[in-house]
């Protein structure tokens, strides 16, 4: 059973709202930090949680920098 992805990516938006998630859409990823686990946006502003997603499609910033 296959699920279309704009489908399953309202699924995971309304699941991590409801969670009380902070979503960061259209932000741009300037540096990754592993360790902490954190993200340094491009306008400077830095993102720490206890897990980091990254969903940045077709030419993705994770998989450059793992």
């Amino acid at each position: 059973m296959a699920i279309p992805r704009a489908k399953y990516q309202k699924l995971l938006y309304d699941a991590a709202i409801e969670l009380g998630v902070q979503v960061c859409l259209s932000s741009r990823i300037k540096s990754l930090d592993e360790n902490v686990p954190s993200v340094t946006l491009t306008t400077g502003q830095a993102i720490k949680g206890d897990v980091i997603i990254g969903a940045d499609g077709q030419f993705p910033f994770f998989s450059r920098t793992s």
